[in-house]
């Protein structure tokens, strides 16, 4: 109902909802960008005045609190500088789950995933401790990788498909992920908006740690880079 009361206001004001993700509204004649999630919002755009514009329209009908210049969003920090770039990083976050699961103690190490280690199958039966807290960790590290560190989302990809029956080695092939993350807490995605060429690029490597299999090659995405 609330989606439905803030998208008919702003298909007033001349925004149209983006049709490949219906939490982003734009308006093409401002070039103003809304998104929203929940009662979370951010709005940009090249002219200030129009962006207030907005705002203004927008409070005649939602009591709205102004929080300035974006810094943070869904627990994602946000460093904006006068240059044209971006950079988005989880750090605390990051901080946070290490320091919730007793991870701090952990080797820092300059890889997510342990060279040539294939992980299979357990035979034997996890207890519901552990199943617990397998899962727990990989829902905390899926959180992360999916918002802001690509470079982690073969590794965890990796250890999800075991999270109905973990064992040693699974808790292990965790464990190093969270010695990466020891090393590299900092890490996020950078933008820059000064590329004239708008282009989108997609980066990718093969995993050479992993043998042939069957007479086929995998191949894992590591990176994926928005330059706008």
């Amino acid at each position: 109902m609330w989606y439905k009361h803030l998208s008919t206001i702003l298909i007033k004001l001349g925004f149209i909802i983006f049709p490949h993700d219906e939490a982003v509204f734009i308006h093409i004649s401002f070039q103003i960008i809304i998104i929203c999630h929940v009662d979370d919002l951010i709005i940009t755009g090249p002219n200030n005045n129009q962006i207030e514009q907005i705002i203004t329209e927008l409070n005649k009908t939602i009591k709205l609190q102004d929080l300035g210049l974006l810094n943070q969003f869904l627990g994602m920090d946000f460093i904006i500088t006068n240059n044209k770039e971006v950079f988005i990083n989880q750090h605390k976050y990051t901080s946070d789950i290490i320091n919730k699961y007793n991870k701090q103690d952990l080797t820092p190490i300059s890889t997510p995933v342990d060279l040539g280690v294939q992980l299979i199958k357990s035979d034997s039966k996890a207890s519901k401790e552990d199943i617990k807290l397998y899962q727990q960790q990989i829902g905390a590290l899926l959180y992360l990788a999916l918002k802001t560190r690509p470079d982690i989302t073969y590794a965890v990809n990796k250890c999800s498909r075991f999270m109905s029956n973990p064992n040693k080695l699974h808790f292990k092939a965790l464990d190093r992920i969270w010695k990466y993350l020891n090393k590299y807490p900092k890490l996020g995605l950078y933008y820059n908006c000064n590329n004239p060429l708008n282009t989108l690029k997609g980066y990718c490597d093969s995993d050479w740690g992993a043998t042939l299999i069957q007479g086929k090659a995998l191949v894992a995405l590591y990176s994926f880079i928005i330059i706008t």
